[in-house]
C-alpha cells in the first residue's frame, strides 16, 4: 500500500471537514552564499547567530519562530553554499513563502539564478529582499533589473513579486519586510485543521549519545502531541520529549511551528521525509519497510567507487545530518585524479565511534567527520589500530583534507631547484669517473655537493656532483655569480670546454595539488 494511502487511513479526523484554523507562514530564506540571509534573521531574533557558525556559512537547516504584531512566522534558514542545494529543495518543501535575498553591492550570482529557477518551478509565493542597502557600492536599480532579465518581475515594473529594501546590519526595513511576510500570507489563506492528528516534515536529523534519533519537524497540519506514534520514513516510534526552537519542553505543537522530537527508534530520518501519526505500530512497521527501500537507494546514489585509478583511497564519512552527507559525497564526487580513485567504504549521521574505526580497520580506510566529534575512547581505539580520524566544520576544509589523504599515496614528486650556472673554460685532468675543470659562474652560485646537470650546444647529455670548490686555489663551499671557480666532479659524462654546468638541488613535493574540482 502507498505510503501516503496509510498515512491517510491513520488519521483520525473526519476529511470532509474543511480546515478551519489560520496557520502561521512557514518561510525559507534563500540566496547566495554571502548575501545576508543569515543576518537578516539575526535582525529578526535579535541573535547572533551568524557569527557562531564555523567559517560563517549555515551548513545545517535551522528553524526559527519569530513574532511580529502579534502574528506567528517561522523561518527556515537554508545552506547558501552550492554544494547544499539538496538541503535547500527540502527547505522549500514546507515553505508557504520564500525570501530571495540578492545584496544590492553584489547582485544576481550563479546561486542566486540556481534558487530562482528553483522557486519558480515549485510556484511558491516569493518576495524579493534586497539587503545590504547601506553599502556604498548598493546599486538597487541594477538588481532590479538584473532579476527581470532572469524571469523575476517585480510589482513596481508591472509583475506580482513584492520587494522589501533592508539593512539587516543596521536592521532597516526589517519591521517592513515582516509585515510584507503577513500581507502574502494572507493572501494565500493558509489554514490547519485543529481535529487532525499532526503530520510535517523532517528538516533535520542527527544522532544524540544520549537522546538518541533526534529529528527537527516542521508541522504543516493537524496537532502533535507527546505520546503520539509518529512514522518518519525509516524510523517510528513514541514521542518521548518535543522541544521547540529555544529548547523549552512542550506537549503539544501545532502547524508551521518547528520541533525536536524524542524518541524515534533506530535508523535516522532523512531529510525531507514526510512525518505523521499512526494509530498502530503494524501501520509503521509498514511504512518503515517501504521507506527503507528509499533509504537504500538514497545510498546506492551517493555510492563512490573508483574508475580504474593505480591507487584509491578508501574513506568512512560520518555527518551531523543526512542532508550534510548528500552534499558532501557531491562536491566528492567532483576530485578529479586519473592517478588517485577514491571508495566510501561507509556514510552515515551521527559522532565517530568504535564500530566506525572497526569498519575502517577491514580495509585500511580514513574516517573523516563533518560536523560531528569522536570521543577520547574512540580516538585511542583508533590510534591503537592505526587508523587516521579528521573531522571538519567547514566544507572546503573537508574537501581539502580529503584531497591530502589522496596525495599521500602518491610517491613524492622530486622538484628540481636551479641554483646556479658555469661555463666550462679549461679541463686540466680527466680520469674515468672524476674530472678537475674550471669555468666562470654566470648564475646564480655553486655550491660543494651540488648535484649538476650538463649541457653541450643547448642539448642535456649527462649529469654529476661537484666534490670539490675553489677560488684562486682556495677550497671553498660556495663561489658566487661573476667568479671564476676550479671544479672537482664525478659524472659518468666527460665534461668538455664550452659546456655548461646546471646546479640544482632537489625537493620532494609529497603533497602537490594534483586534483581539481571541476
Amino acid at each position: 500500500m502507498p505510503f501516503d494511502t496509510m498515512i491517510t487511513q491513520t488519521q483520525n479526523q473526519n476529511l470532509n471537514v474543511a480546515p478551519t484554523e489560520v496557520k502561521p507562514p512557514i518561510v525559507v530564506v534563500m540566496g547566495h552564499v554571502d548575501h545576508g540571509k543569515t543576518t537578516i534573521l539575526d535582525a529578526i531574533r535579535e541573535t547572533e547567530v551568524a557569527e557562531g557558525e564555523a567559517g560563517g556559512i549555515t551548513q545545517s537547516i535551522g528553524a526559527y519562530e519569530t513574532v511580529h504584531n502579534g502574528h506567528k512566522i517561522t523561518f527556515i534558514d537554508t545552506p547558501g553554499h552550492e554544494a547544499f542545494f539538496a538541503m535547500r529543495e527540502h527547505g522549500v518543501k514546507v515553505a508557504d513563502v520564500a525570501l530571495l535575498v540578492v545584496a544590492a553591492d553584489d547582485g544576481v550570482r550563479p546561486q542566486t539564478e540556481e534558487v530562482i529557477k528553483h522557486i519558480l518551478a515549485t510556484k511558491v509565493p516569493f518576495i524579493v529582499v534586497i539587503n545590504k542597502i547601506d553599502k556604498s557600492g548598493a546599486a538597487v536599480d541594477k538588481v532590479k533589473k538584473e532579476l527581470s532579465e532572469k524571469g523575476v518581475l517585480i510589482e513596481e515594473w508591472g509583475g506580482q513579486v513584492p520587494v522589501a529594501l533592508v539593512s539587516a546590519r543596521d536592521k532597516k526595513g526589517i519591521s517592513e519586510l515582516l509585515d510584507l511576510i503577513l500581507l502574502v500570507a494572507e493572501m494565500e489563506e493558509l489554514k490547519y485543521d485543529p481535529a487532525k492528528t499532526g503530520e510535517g516534515y523532517v528538516i533535520e536529523s542527527h544522532f544524540d549519545a544520549k537522546k538518541g534519533v533526534v529529528a527537527t519537524i516542521i508541522v504543516t497540519d493537524g496537532v502533535l502531541r507527546s505520546g503520539d506514534l509518529i512514522v518518519c520514513g525509516t524510523s517510528f516510534g513514541s514521542i518521548k520529549m518535543m522541544e521547540d526552537d529555544a529548547g523549552q519542553v512542550i506537549k503539544e505543537v501545532f502547524p508551521s511551528k518547528p520541533v525536536r522530537v524524542v524518541g524515534l527508534a533506530e535508523t535516522t530520518p532523512m531529510i525531507g521525509e514526510k512525518c505523521a501519526v499512526v494509530s498502530s505500530a503494524s501501520t509503521a512497521e509498514a511504512i518503515v519497510v517501504e521507506h527503507k527501500k528509499k533509504h537504500e537507494e538514497f545510498l546506492e546514489r551517493i555510492k563512490i567507487e573508483p574508475s580504474g585509478q593505480p591507487r584509491v583511497l578508501t574513506i568512512v564519512i560520518k555527518a551531523a545530518a543526512l542532508g550534510c552527507l548528500e552534499a558532501l559525497v557531491s562536491v566528492l564526487k567532483q576530485i578529479k585524479s586519473d592517478r588517485v580513485g577514491l571508495k566510501l567504504l561507509k556514510c552515515d549521521v551521527g559522532d565517530i565511534g568504535q564500530a566506525d574505526v572497526k569498519k575502517a580497520e577491514t580495509s585500511g580506510a580514513k574516517i573523516v567527520g563533518f560536523r560531528v566529534k569522536a570521543g577520547k575512547e574512540t580516538l585511542n581505539y583508533a590510534d591503537q589500530r592505526g587508523i587516521e580520524i579528521k573531522t571538519f566544520d567547514i566544507i572546503y576544509d573537508f574537501v581539502e583534507g580529503v584531497k591530502i589523504f589522496m596525495s599521500r599515496l602518491l610517491d613524492p614528486e622530486v622538484v628540481k631547484n636551479e641554483i646556479g650556472k658555469i661555463e666550462i673554460l679549461a679541463v686540466f685532468k680527466t680520469e674515468k669517473t672524476r674530472m678537475i675543470v674550471g669555468g666562470k659562474i654566470f648564475s646564480g652560485k655553486l655550491k660543494k655537493g651540488l648535484k649538476f646537470e650538463i649541457q653541450r650546444k643547448g642539448a642535456l647529455i649527462g649529469s654529476g656532483k661537484i666534490t670539490g670548490l675553489q677560488k684562486e686555489k682556495e677550497p671553498q663551499d660556495e663561489v658566487r655569480e661573476g667568479n671564476e671557480a676550479g671544479l672537482q666532479i664525478e659524472s659518468g659524462v666527460a665534461v668538455e670546454v664550452g659546456d655548461v654546468l646546471v646546479g640544482f638541488d632537489e625537493e620532494n613535493n609529497t603533497f602537490s595539488p594534483f586534483c581539481r574540482l571541476t
